[in-house]
């Protein structure tokens, strides 16, 4: 498209300087040749017709190409950053990394391929006029081009200037969005108002805005001042080539034709000339963003083996998953987190972790997930190394409601289905099975639209639920899954007392035959468990059952001392 407008223009630009030259020679002949002036006439206006209608339609096709470009590289940040392992998302390298590749996810490669593909069309453009420029005067063409690189120089220094820039204040960015996200978001809300920390947090913005935006102007400032002084130049050259042609055609060396096509072409040449430098700064300046996104790309995971085939576990009793002398160091730490960890969790059983903050239960959880591997020991699932699984399979055995769970602002339905996304339909019975033993299934009816209603108020429509019933959609959600084994992280934490009780009461029965791993401080969770383990700096230092420790006087019956004083 672009090559056929190119030609269409150059054809409409010799069509006229025909149209010139045979007026003028019609009146220096003082005849009118009336047929001839006409077929000319006729040729320059369909020509020039075809330009625009072909140039309109390039447009819509750079549009097509460049919109098809973007999806595609906006889709595939968001497939890599899934794709990434969790350990990434504990890294404040990786989010500057992210937050990069983010800002140039969209506009960007939309930029590049739109203003490569304008260039391109000027580039053809110029080489169409310099041909006409070059049958004028052989020194103009080289002329035009010396006057325009001095601007071209300037913009390629200056955008790198401002891209090493960009790169140096990617922390303070992302702190930039970090504290205007304290005062814009659903989450922060109340503890903003309720402590007066409105004015806190905007003055924290603005100093990191004014850093941000004063260094950024003080570079454009200094590639205004020579862009200015360069286009000065380009001025008095452009006008010195016009006095270079008046001069030849008062000595009569190019024809009337020539210097009105000329006269008709400058104003052209001087804005194709800026365009395509603008052109090329704006392509190589979006380039260096649009490179982010392949820093984005070649970021590697960790370093284990892929494993594709799935493990067919032969066992038609009930499985455990063990923890076999395992220990955890997380990168860059002094000291390892887990040490020395022995651990069974069997199928169809309750198993209760116990220990103070700062134990090391979350981290067991990210190994028991598979979000991180052991340092050392080993864990099996069935007498099977759980890295002989591949994840998506392993992860189907693994169900978990994290202490801090997602609230998706999705149906309650969808909410709830996502718990095992793998089925091909979603049953509302099987849904709603999963929620009467969540305790959730009640309120759910009371919403205006059942199961159909949208939870959150960031859509049209939304429900807010509190955060106990939040919880309750969180536990519906894990067990709507096929797992065997279900993980609780503190998951009654926001519950009344009364719905708390009951569930795990109920607990076994919920489970319908699984594996559930309670990790909890209250008293009245884990006196239900079948098995308690006491963890502590990072180590398990008592384990038993719950008559067993109550009775042993150690660190668990120090835990609970109020509570076994009640019970007698």
């Amino acid at each position: 498209m672009i090559i056929l407008e190119t030609l269409l223009f150059f054809g409409s630009i010799y069509a006229l300087k025909m149209l010139i030259d045979a007026v003028s020679i019609t009146i220096s002949k003082e005849q009118t040749e009336v047929e001839e002036i006409m077929y000319t006439l006729v040729w320059a206006a369909l020509l020039t017709i075809c330009y625009h209608v072909i140039k309109a339609f390039s447009v819509y096709a750079t549009e097509i190409q460049s919109a098809k470009v973007s999806e595609h590289l906006y889709a595939k940040i968001h497939e890599k950053a899934a794709a990434l392992d969790y350990s990434f998302y504990e890294s404040p390298e990786y989010f500057d990394v992210l937050q990069r590749a983010k800002e140039s996810g969209y506009d960007r490669p939309h930029a590049v391929v739109v203003t490569l593909f304008d260039t391109l069309k000027q580039v053809l453009g110029l080489f169409a006029i310099a041909s006409v420029i070059f049958s004028i005067d052989a020194l103009l063409l080289p002329l035009l081009v010396a006057c325009m690189l001095p601007t071209l120089f300037i913009r390629i220094y200056y955008s790198d200037k401002l891209n090493l820039l960009r790169l140096r204040h990617t922390a303070l960015e992302r702190q930039s969005g970090y504290f205007g996200s304290l005062l814009t978001s659903e989450n922060s809300a109340k503890e903003v108002r309720l402590f007066g920390l409105g004015d806190h947090f905007m003055s924290r913005l603005v100093d990191i805005r004014k850093a941000i935006v004063g260094e950024r102007l003080a570079i454009s400032y200094r590639r205004t001042i020579k862009e200015v002084m360069a286009t000065v130049l380009a001025t008095f050259g452009f006008f010195a080539c016009i006095a270079y042609v008046v001069w030849g055609s008062i000595k009569g060396l190019v024809t009337i034709g020539d210097i009105a096509v000329f006269l008709v072409i400058f104003p052209q040449v001087f804005n194709m000339m800026q365009g395509v430098t603008n052109g090329i700064t704006v392509v190589y300046h979006n380039n260096i963003f649009v490179k982010s996104i392949f820093d984005l790309f070649d970021v590697k995971g960790t370093e284990k083996r892929t494993v594709e085939t799935e493990v067919t576990i032969e066992s038609e009793a009930p499985i455990s998953l063990e923890l076999d002398n395992v220990s955890f160091i997380y990168p860059h730490a002094a000291k390892p987190t887990l040490s020395g960890i022995n651990l069974s969790f069997p199928e169809g059983k309750v198993v209760a972790i116990v220990g103070l903050n700062g134990a090391g239960k979350s981290t067991l959880i990210k190994l028991i997930c598979k979000l991180y591997e052991p340092t050392q020991g080993n864990i099996s699932l069935g007498n099977v190394s759980i890295n002989s699984f591949p994840d998506r399979q392993y992860r189907r055995y693994i169900s978990a409601v994290f202490q801090d769970f997602c609230r998706y602002n999705v149906s309650v339905l969808e909410n709830i289905s996502l718990g095992d996304i793998s089925k091909p339909t979603h049953e509302l019975n099987k849904v709603k099975s999963a929620a009467q033993r969540a305790g959730a299934h009640e309120f759910i009816e009371s919403l205006s639209d059942g199961y159909d209603t949208i939870m959150g108020r960031i859509f049209e429509n939304g429900n807010e639920v509190s955060i106990g019933q939040w919880q309750k959609i969180a536990i519906a959600r894990a067990l709507y899954s096929s797992s065997k084994f279900l993980v609780l992280d503190e998951a009654t934490s926001a519950l009344d007392a009364k719905s708390e009780q009951k569930f795990f009461q109920e607990l076994k029965e919920n489970l319908n035959g699984r594996g559930a791993l309670v990790i909890s401080h209250r008293h009245s969770t884990v006196r239900h468990a079948d098995y308690i383990y006491v963890l502590s700096n990072g180590k398990i230092i008592e384990s038993g059952t719950y008559e067993q420790l109550q009775y042993a006087g150690g660190e668990f019956a120090s835990l609970f001392k109020k509570e076994f004083v009640q019970e007698f």
